[in-house]
Parts: structure tokens; C-alpha cells; sequence
């Protein structure tokens, strides 16, 4: 009986690893239907008014505003209740707070309808950390007001070694090919590029090179330095990607106040 228990278990485990191959091999636009989102409509002008505007560079609030859009952009921002056109749609926001809109700085995308729920919480802005060919197409797609979402940037696909590489990252283990992915990367419109802590010394160093000779950033998961470099080798990314690692590289699992004051010092 065990032995037919873990025949299933692990026939299970082959059935799911073949249909993930069998859904990442569908072009993502089988699922997506093009009325299933709002398109982006601004030929109305508006005015929103009676709210309080935050300034967030001096921390004043501007009280009793009115601000009034046209083509989708602020045209200006005058006291509550000041007349207008009979172009304008009115709404009165009733002593609401306007703020800048919010920029989610490491989100993953797996559906456009995540664009479509940031924007509606106030976020405005996203950078995808793990990039694929759907987001360029999203991108476009936002750019061109075919539906609203908030705006895209993303990564490339994520460059890393063979030891924990999956299904959606890019494989790197030459200098060369790394050179030339880079390249690829930029010329197919991505904005900036993911690389992994697990890429071999040389393979990082031909990445970062490349990136800052065509002029586009790179963000690298994790603070800790890839195998074989030191800590310098993060000077001039773009962001160092997930604060745990600090604990699971450098403290290697155990808290250690000293040791982790002295590496932040480093670090920065």
C-alpha cells in the first residue's frame, strides 16, 4: 500500500510539472479578451472639487481646492468652488485628501487585471520584477489607452546561474551570451535588467558592464554580492531586491547585531 501511495504521489507531481510546461507554452491572449477592461476615455473635462491637496515635497495641505483636468491632465489648481465652462463635468469630492499617486516599486504581473486593481487603490505606477514578452505587449497596449491600468515598467526576464534557475528565468553561463541578452533586452523595449545573485562572477560582471555601456539600469536580487565578488561589485545598480537576504547571506541565518551594524556600514 505505501508503494502505490507514493507511485501517486509522485505521478502527481509529473501530471502538474506537464501541465505547468502545457500552460506556459499557450500564448497568454488565448486568456485575454479585449472588452474585458475599461479603455481609457478623456474627452470629458472635469473638475473635482472642495478637496485638500497634499503637497508631498513640503508636507503643506493646500484646503478647499478645486482641481480641473482636461485630456487627462491637471490644467490647474484654484479655489473650491471658482466657476467654469458648461464643458465641465463637476464632481464634489467633499473635503477629500488628493495625493500623488502611489509607485509599487517590486510587484510580479501575472495578469493585466493586477494593472487594473492598482490603479483603482491609487497606484499609478508599477515596476515588474520579473519581466516576460506579455508585459512589452502590455505596455504598448497602456501606452495607446487601449484599456486602463496603471503604468507598467518592467524588468527583463530574469538572468540566473543553472543551481535554482525555473521555468521563468534565462539561463546565463557565458559572458558572451550574457553580453548578447543584454543587448536583446534593451532593443526589445524592456526598461531595465533582473539579474540573479546566483550568476557566476564573470557572467555578472559581462551583465553590469554591457547594461552601463548601453545606458540601461540593473537591478539585482538580493545585497549580497554573487560568489567570488565583494560587496563594491553593487556600486551603480538601480536597487538591491529583497532586505531578508541580508539575513539568509551575510548573517547566515543567525542574528547577529554586530555583525549585521558593520555590513549595513558597508553596504551604504
Amino acid at each position: 500500500m505505501k508503494t502505490v501511495v507514493i507511485t501517486i504521489k509522485y505521478s502527481c507531481y509529473l501530471l502538474l510539472g506537464l501541465l505547468a510546461q502545457l500552460l506556459l507554452s499557450i500564448p497568454i491572449s488565448v486568456f485575454e479578451r479585449p472588452g474585458d477592461l475599461l479603455s481609457v476615455d478623456t474627452s470629458s473635462p472635469l473638475i473635482l472639487d472642495n478637496v485638500n491637496v497634499v503637497d508631498v515635497r513640503t508636507g503643506q495641505i493646500f484646503e478647499h481646492r478645486q482641481i480641473q483636468i482636461s485630456g487627462g491632465l491637471i490644467e490647474s489648481i484654484q479655489s473650491a468652488g471658482t466657476s467654469s465652462g458648461p464643458e465641465f463635468e463637476r464632481i464634489d469630492l467633499e473635503g477629500a485628501y488628493i495625493v500623488p499617486g502611489l509607485f509599487d516599486m517590486h510587484v510580479h504581473i501575472h495578469d493585466r487585471k493586477y494593472l487594473a486593481l492598482n490603479l483603482a487603490y491609487g497606484i499609478t505606477s508599477v515596476r515588474n520584477m520579473r519581466g516576460l514578452p506579455m508585459h512589452l505587449r502590455w505596455k504598448a497596449e497602456l501606452e495607446q489607452g487601449l484599456w486602463l491600468g496603471s503604468k507598467l515598467y518592467t524588468s527583463s526576464p530574469v538572468l540566473d546561474g543553472e543551481k535554482y534557475a525555473h521555468a521563468l528565468q534565462q539561463v546565463v553561463t557565458s559572458p558572451e551570451e550574457a553580453r548578447k541578452l543584454v543587448r536583446t533586452y534593451q532593443n526589445a523595449g524592456y526598461d531595465l535588467i533582473k539579474a540573479y545573485g546566483y550568476l557566476d562572477k564573470a557572467v555578472f560582471e559581462a551583465i553590469v558592464d554591457e547594461a552601463n555601456t548601453l545606458g540601461i539600469p540593473v537591478t539585482k536580487h538580493g545585497p549580497n554580492p554573487v560568489a567570488g565578488a565583494t560587496i563594491e561589485s553593487n556600486r551603480g545598480l538601480q536597487s538591491l531586491e529583497h532586505v531578508e537576504d541580508i539575513f539568509q547571506g551575510p548573517l547566515n541565518y543567525e542574528f547577529d547585531r554586530d555583525v549585521l551594524v558593520d555590513w549595513i556600514a558597508e553596504l551604504k
